[in-house]
């Protein structure tokens, strides 16, 4: 199984729009590293994401010695990305896994390191391709997620919406 190592823009978008258990039934291992875990804090997301670190269903990845030096060396070298946003770079690389991000910066230090990213509505995409949510409920959640997160790519987002009511046979 392909290693996804998150960080904290994807989980929490995936527990606004209920989708964190959703998101586990990819054919994916998803990990997120310790520090991305301690970012999160609302507590309906930590809790939501607490239960899956129980259920074993998303696993932490705790950053070694080894890794906290590269982190550190990271973030010198990219004072834009945070530690936490390090620590998902850095042990994507170590591991190489496929990076699931928002975040531009993250994505561009990501993808200049030869790392593979993706981001929340690829994400739905997977999640509609793997039969995990129906296209009526794909569309509930781009709808939600567009509301909810100013962040998010309009125009991939607009993209995915019409595809998938060209699939449905038209908007809700």
């Amino acid at each position: 199984m392909l290693l996804a190592i998150s960080d904290a823009s994807v989980l929490v978008d995936m527990a606004e729009a209920n989708l964190l258990g959703s998101l586990t039934r990819l054919p994916y291992e998803i990990v997120a590293p310790d520090f991305v875990i301690e970012e999160i804090t609302r507590p309906d997301e930590k809790q939501a994401i607490d239960a899956l670190v129980r259920g074993k269903k998303l696993t932490v990845l705790t950053t070694g010695l080894d890794d906290l030096r590269r982190v550190e060396e990271l973030q010198q070298s990219q004072a834009r990305l945070s530690f936490a946003d390090c620590s998902v770079v850095v042990l994507a690389e170590r591991h190489q896994a496929l990076v699931l991000t928002n975040d531009s910066r993250i994505r561009k230090v990501s993808e200049g390191r030869g790392l593979t990213c993706h981001g929340t509505i690829w994400i739905v995409r997977q999640l509609v391709l793997q039969r995990v949510v129906t296209v009526e409920g794909a569309l509930r959640v781009l709808h939600l997620l567009l509301d909810i997160n100013p962040r998010l790519p309009k125009a991939e987002c607009n993209r995915l919406l019409q595809e998938l009511e060209r699939t449905s046979g038209g908007p809700d």
